[in-house]
Order: C-alpha cells, then sequence, then structure tokens
C-alpha cells in the first residue's frame, strides 16, 4: 500500500482547525482497490491530492 499526496496551494485557513476531506473509491475488484482524495481549505480550495491504491494478497 501506497499513499502519494500531491500539494497543490498552501494552505491558509482551517475551518475550526479541521480541514474537509473528499473521498471516492474509483475501483474494488479481485484483490485491488483504488480511491482518490482531495483535501480543502476554508476558501473552497483544493490544497491536496491523494491517490491510495492497495493489493491485498491471501
Amino acid at each position: 500500500m501506497v499513499w502519494p499526496f500531491n500539494f497543490l496551494t498552501e494552505i491558509r485557513k482551517m475551518i475550526d482547525g479541521r480541514r474537509p476531506l473528499e473521498s471516492r473509491a474509483e475501483n474494488a475488484a479481485e484483490g485491488c482497490s483504488s480511491q482518490d482524495m482531495i483535501v480543502w481549505s476554508a476558501d473552497d480550495e483544493p490544497v491536496k491530492a491523494g491517490r491510495q491504491p492497495v493489493a491485498i494478497f491471501v
């Protein structure tokens, strides 16, 4: 499992010390899964984007 992130901009403001996160499962089949994530600023700007691919070996 890896979890790469790309920083898109500088985080200027947070909402009550938190950052909203959007997450989507892109694919899940035959022991593999992938998920896309975006972290948003208080100004509704994307600040960080990531992808989490996972492989399960049985």
